[in-house]
């Protein structure tokens, strides 16, 4: 049996239990008739409360850049011919000076340098807090405020589009701000991979000239050497006299296969002193005189045009390298990202709404302990 069947007709506790109920539900909404205005008073002024706290709150602005991969027209000033010392896994790909470049644009030591290099504290102070002054708060702030994000639409993720974005309390420099330190953080990028490519050009160059020392002092000793060498075979012809260079004709039987012979036919197996005192003092006098062995090297010329083409390496203007493309440049933004007044307001109406509620409550219960 339910809890009707303990209570007889008669009960009047329990005729009281149900007239109670039904009463306090019935005042609950005579409460709400007599306490509407109150009741809207209390949500208005949480709504405007609200409203007025979301309008005088500090604002904060957000500019926001999207950066794509280099093309390869960015680095093509990069891809030079292999130098004597570079193999092909030392070649910079697009990849690589992307991943820099993502690097660097989150680098503490790259942020420091450029607030320190563009004296951004005046610029700073306005797009943060104008109580600070110290250079410390600045970067603290700057690097609070910075967001790299992936666009994720690739398969990998160091070859995705990224978006910058860049908050702060000031509209009018805030998207130059972060245009500026993109390009800063490009142009270190790709200084970083050209002294990286200068260094090793430096390496082979130097590799070069001391090959070319090398075989030019090579070259002076065998000038100095031949000197002291004819200087011996004009001794030699002085002595015995021989003036003129000393010919000996073939005669048959040293033509003759068949017979051996010590007799010397061939000129270049002749002793020097036999060219005679003319033709050696010729020759010294032309060695004495030679200021320059380059000519008489070999392979000499191959090398200097290593070398030249090395040193043009060295004055290339690379103007025209990009670490990253911008496909969308940050502007100046339109309205403060926060705080978000159609957020405070909600939450003002819906704060006041609870309090209006629990205000008729707090009536309800007055009413029954009374």
């Amino acid at each position: 049996m339910d809890n009707q069947s303990n209570h007889q007709p008669g009960d009047n506790s329990y005729t009281s239990y149900q007239n109670t109920n039904h009463i306090d539900l019935a005042r609950l909404l005579v409460i709400i008739k007599e306490s509407w205005k109150q009741c809207l008073f209390v949500i208005f002024a949480c709504t405007l409360l609200s409203l007025l706290l979301a309008v005088y709150l500090p604002k904060t602005y957000e500019v926001e850049s999207i950066l794509l991969p280099p093309e390869k027209s960015n680095i093509d000033q990069l891809i030079i011919p292999i130098v004597e010392g570079q193999s092909r896994e030392d070649e910079l790909t697009r990849k690589d000076l992307y991943s820099h470049f993502l690097s660097n644009l989150q680098s503490n030591r790259l942020q420091n340098q450029f607030l320190a290099e563009n004296s951004l504290s005046s610029r700073l102070t306005d797009l943060y807090n104008k109580s600070k002054n110290n250079d410390s708060d600045f970067h603290a702030d700057f690097k609070d405020g910075l967001t790299v994000e992936y666009i994720k639409n690739l398969s990998e993720e160091d070859y995705n589009p990224i978006t910058v974005t860049l908050s702060g309390a000031e509209p009018d420099h805030l998207a130059d701000l972060l245009n500026e330190y993109i390009t800063f953080v490009d142009g270190e990028t790709v200084k970083s991979a050209v002294g990286s490519i200068q260094s090793r050009v430096m390496v082979s160059k130097k590799s070069i000239e001391d090959k070319i020392s090398s075989l030019r002092a090579v070259a002076e000793d065998n000038r100095r050497n031949t000197l002291d060498k004819i200087k011996e075979n004009l001794a030699i012809a002085e002595k015995l006299n021989i003036l003129e260079p000393i010919t000996f004709p073939a005669t048959p039987d040293m033509q003759s296969s068949d017979r051996k012979t010590d007799i010397i036919e061939d000129t270049a197996q002749r002793p020097d002193y036999l060219k005679g005192v003319n033709a050696l003092k010729a020759e010294m006098e032309m060695v004495v005189k030679r200021k320059n062995n380059d000519p008489y090297i070999a392979g000499l010329l191959k090398l200097r045009q290593d070398e030249k083409y090395l040193n043009h390496l060295l004055n290339l203007k690379f103007d025209k390298i990009h670490a990253a493309n911008v496909d969308k440049v940050a502007s100046r933004p339109l309205e403060p990202v926060r705080p978000m007044k159609i957020l405070y307001v909600l939450i003002g109406f819906f704060f006041g709404l609870l309090i209006s509620i629990f205000i008729v409550l707090i009536k309800n219960i007055i009413y029954r302990l009374r």
